[in-house]
């Protein structure tokens, strides 16, 4: 992954996760939450994101990763 695209994934997951805390489910739009599943799957699929166990809670967390591993 090149610097630059560091850089817009790390965007990309910043907003990702602030409109996550910032917008009750409840209040999205169904485009707003089927762009939201893209971004997180273009962000898994590229290495950025990575699932992790999140025990009683009721989604998973995510941890970063720098693409570089």
């Amino acid at each position: 992954m090149t610097d630059k695209e560091k850089i817009l994934a790390a965007h990309l997951a910043a907003m990702c996760c602030q409109a996550d805390e910032d917008c009750p489910a409840e209040y999205r739009t169904e485009h707003f939450r089927s762009t939201m599943d893209d971004a997180y799957d273009y962000l898994k699929e590229i290495g950025y994101l990575k699932w992790v166990d999140n025990p009683g809670q009721q989604w998973p967390a995510f941890t970063c990763s720098t693409g570089d591993g």
